[in-house]
């Protein structure tokens, strides 16, 4: 299937030319046949199939990788100080005509760590995405639990942040901790978190019971209120509505 999936490739990255935000995510093909190269992900809505890992700028795709199971992604080379999905993101990124204009790519934690933050810098390309806190290279003064209690319990909204891999001529990787219903961590290189332009206003729901900060949370809702206008920082709202360009395609 090579040659065709090289050609779709090309066309795909011909004829259409990116807005300046986009995404990186995984998608499913769906194919329930036997095959060394399809995988079972129980909690997609396609749960078995080929996997494809593609860019995409509001249902578009722009590029994409195959997966496999049993063989290398074709077309990623091995990347210093990368792991092999980073290797792959970063080839993504390669594709997109970076050196006329600007980009920034949002990404869920799978693929988000400090190292490819840092590497797509350095080609000017920015990075947005919500991070797992055992990913490489993020602080450990900023790792909390997922259910807080005691000494660690933080207000709704709390918010905090620090700057890492900084050196001369790099400005670094914010890396950050926000108290939503649960906490949320993430790493941006085209965010702040404490100018004026940092936050915006809009509509939150109220939590339902179950969620980890509820107690906190409904401090702020009146009786029978359930939807109130919060602030939020803007990277938040970013990743919320530029991530979504892969579940647009399917």
């Amino acid at each position: 299937m090579e040659p065709l999936l090289e050609t779709v490739r090309q066309a795909s990255s011909k004829y259409y030319t990116p807005g300046t935000e986009v995404s990186i995510d995984e998608a499913m093909i769906r194919f329930c046949g036997r095959s060394q190269d399809t995988f079972k992900m129980p909690n997609k809505p396609i749960d078995e199939g080929y996997k494809a890992f593609c860019l995409a700028d509001r249902g578009y795709i722009f590029d994409f990788r195959m997966a496999s199971r049993s063989r290398p992604t074709p077309g990623v080379e091995r990347v210093d100080n990368l792991s092999n999905t980073s290797a792959m993101v970063f080839s993504l990124a390669m594709s997109l005509p970076y050196k006329h204009k600007a980009f920034t790519i949002y990404m869920d934690n799978y693929f988000s760590n400090v190292p490819l933050f840092l590497k797509l810098r350095k080609f000017g390309i920015g990075a947005c995405g919500t991070a797992k806190q055992n990913c490489s290279g993020f602080p450990k003064e900023l790792k909390v639990g997922k259910t807080l209690t005691g000494n660690q319990k933080l207000d709704y909204h709390f918010l905090t942040g620090t700057k890492v891999g900084t050196m001369v001529g790099n400005a670094g990787v914010l890396t950050v901790l926000w108290m939503d219903n649960a906490p949320v961590t993430m790493l941006t290189t085209v965010h702040n978190i404490h100018s004026s332009k940092s936050h915006m206003d809009t509509e939150r729901k109220c939590p339902r019971n179950t969620s980890s900060n509820a107690a906190g949370v409904r401090q702020l809702f009146g009786k029978g209120e359930f939807v109130k206008p919060l602030s939020i920082q803007s990277c938040i709202d970013n990743y919320n509505h530029f991530m979504s360009g892969i579940n647009i395609t399917d």
